[in-house]
């Protein structure tokens, strides 16, 4: 895979993400988390980690 594959699924999960779909959410941060395709941010990951777990509530029925 290709440095351009890599920025095209980025920015489409990067995408994905910010329209709230939770496993979208989820493997952005962990990219941000590991510094993969992105810089190493850890906070950035958490925020990520802490949308996915409301979005994975709101539907499952939970929150």
């Amino acid at each position: 895979m290709n440095s351009r594959d890599d920025q095209q699924k980025l920015r489409v999960l990067a995408e994905d993400a910010a329209l709230g779909i939770a496993r979208a959410q989820r493997l952005l941060a962990l990219r941000f988390l590991r510094g993969r395709g992105v810089p190493r941010d850890i906070a950035t990951g958490l925020e990520w980690l802490r949308r996915a777990a409301e979005q994975a509530a709101v539907e499952r029925g939970v929150a």
